[in-house]
């Protein structure tokens, strides 16, 4: 018996290790493609993060492109008489002022240009009679002290001779940045201005450009704030790298830098994305071992019940010859004897006869029940449903049971409510008055009581039904037993010397009789002594 068993787990083990080996292989293959596709996209979204960023700075040195030459000076000289009425104050130098005098930009600290001489101007810090005409009209006193330092501060910073090498390394970045550098600087009169290109001095950010106005050619430009830049900047690539940050660029930097300013995005971690807790790789492998666990259960089950099979056929020989050896003994010997006129006596004849009846009955009632339980077990169980009332189907059940009761020494007692009693069902009476035999003979056999020689019938009525519950007041059904009570040759512990014969096919008959009727039979444990069943059927 253990053979089959030890192969079937050593298959067992086999399958389930190499399940087990191929899931982790793909579990781990999907785990570094996903990988792979976070890494790439880390990259991808490094490269939008740089052209972002590009495309906000190219946006800035655009609007500073179109600004004319001119916007460096203070004022410049009006040749048209009707700009004069744009002037807020006119005097004889007929001067209109730089818009620069007025703008006020959150990125820009000063604007500033150079001319051939070397000397440094701001169009934000008029000087003589342009003071007077700026301030206070375009600029507060304390603005243009505070413009004023600023260009002092640059003056020392920044020296002519290397600001010319560093705006024309500052314009080559530039270039790179635009797909079509040659198409950037426009004529505009005499004015030919370069594009602006950007340059480190220390920790300031300055962008600056050659004009040629006439003959002379000077260097403009402006110091940026780069602080606000760079918070303009990351703003613009929160979304991508939350932890980003940006630096200078040094020579040490191969990598992640703007094409439009010497700065180097540090992108940081990109955002935690928690792994999907369940991926098709998952779906795939869960069905996989569904079905190899759903296949190994169903070989255990088909195992099980070849073995469970075989018992039963040894066990019903065994308890079919066991339950037939007694009674054909029994009834052969007092058969001889009758047959031969060996007994005489009017007494012990009549005993004799009444003795074959009743091995008679026993063994008719035993093949009976082996027969309809097999019936029941192929599904070929053949059943008349009739439209009736309770009243009516007890009537034709009734004389049955009350005889078998009255045989063994006890009494029944009916529990039937004429409004109950008048309730319609359709269902087999043979079928029903089966169930109620076997449970009765059950009853008798086992639940006889010297103090309680009775046993109670009760129907109920139910929305869907009605409840038929019988109950004896024996020495009722050991707990240990009670879940197996419904199974083929089981007799609830009792063995082969128990003086009670049996099959144990009862219960598990009126089971499967219940079951075709459509209702329910289960065991019910009372308050008290005895044993309690209650059969179920449908209205």
């Amino acid at each position: 018996m253990r053979r089959p068993w030890l192969v079937f787990g050593l298959v067992s083990i086999l399958v389930l290790a190499a399940i087990t080996w191929a899931s982790v292989i793909m579990i781990e293959l999907e785990r570094s493609e996903t990988e792979a596709k976070r890494e790439t996209e880390y990259q991808n979204n490094v490269w939008k993060a740089i052209r972002r960023i590009d495309a906000w700075i190219d946006r800035m040195l655009i609007r500073e492109e179109e600004r004319p030459p001119s916007d460096y000076d203070s004022f410049s000289d009006v040749n048209d008489v009707y700009a004069k009425a744009d002037l807020a104050k006119v005097d004889e130098a007929l001067s209109k002022p730089s818009p620069l005098l007025r703008e006020q930009s959150s990125f820009v600290r000063l604007y500033f240009q150079i001319d051939d001489s070397g000397t440094m101007t701001s169009p934000q810090v008029p000087r003589s009679n342009y003071q007077e005409l700026a301030v206070p009209q375009f600029l507060s006193q304390q603005q243009w002290a505070q413009n004023a330092s600023q260009l002092a501060t640059i003056r020392k910073t920044i020296k002519k001779d290397r600001l010319q090498r560093q705006v024309a390394d500052a314009i080559q970045i530039r270039a790179r940045a635009q797909s079509e550098a040659q198409q950037v600087g426009q004529m505009r009169g005499k004015e030919t201005p370069d594009p602006f290109g950007p340059f480190w001095e220390g920790s300031d950010l300055f962008f600056a450009r050659r004009v040629k106005r006439g003959d002379a050619q000077t260097i403009q430009g402006f110091r940026a704030d780069w602080p606000a830049i760079k918070k303009a900047l990351l703003a613009e690539v929160r979304d991508l790298y939350p932890n980003a940050s940006l630096r200078a660029w040094t020579n040490q930097d191969v990598s992640h830098r703007l094409y439009s300013l010497p700065v180097v995005l540090a992108p940081g971690a990109a955002p935690v994305i928690a792994a999907a807790p369940w991926t098709a790789t998952h779906t795939v492998v869960a069905v996989v071992w569904a079905v190899i666990l759903v296949c190994l259960l169903m070989m255990g089950l088909a195992i099980r019940r070849f073995i469970e099979y075989g018992a039963r056929q040894r066990r019903f020989a065994s308890m079919v010859t066991h339950e037939l050896r007694s009674p054909l003994t029994t009834f052969r010997l007092y058969a001889d004897l009758l047959a031969e006129k060996l007994v005489t006596d009017t007494k012990k004849t009549d005993e004799y006869h009444k003795s074959l009846q009743n091995t008679s009955a026993h063994m008719a009632r035993m093949v009976e029940n082996v027969i309809a339980h097999s019936r029941i077990e192929e599904g070929r169980a053949k059943l008349t449903p009739v439209r009736q009332t309770v009243d009516e189907l007890f009537q034709r059940v009734r004389g049955d049971l009350v005889g078998r009761v009255g045989r063994a020494g006890l009494t029944l007692e009916f529990d039937l409510a004429p409004a109950i009693a008048e309730r319609e069902l359709e269902t087999d009476a043979g079928a029903v008055g089966q169930i109620l035999r076997n449970l009765i003979e059950n009853a008798c056999k086992y639940g006889r009581s010297e103090h309680v020689p009775s046993m109670t019938l009760m129907v109920q009525r139910v929305p869907n039904g009605i409840r038929i519950t019988l109950r004896d007041f024996g020495g009722g059904i050991s707990p240990r037993y009670e879940p197996r009570i419904f199974r083929p040759f089981e007799r609830g512990g009792r063995d082969e010397a128990d003086p009670e014969r049996g099959l144990g096919l009862g219960l598990p008959l009126c089971r499967g009789l219940a079951r075709d009727l459509g209702g329910t039979l289960h065991y019910q444990r009372p308050d008290g002594p005895g044993a309690s069943f209650v059969l179920e059927l449908p209205a």
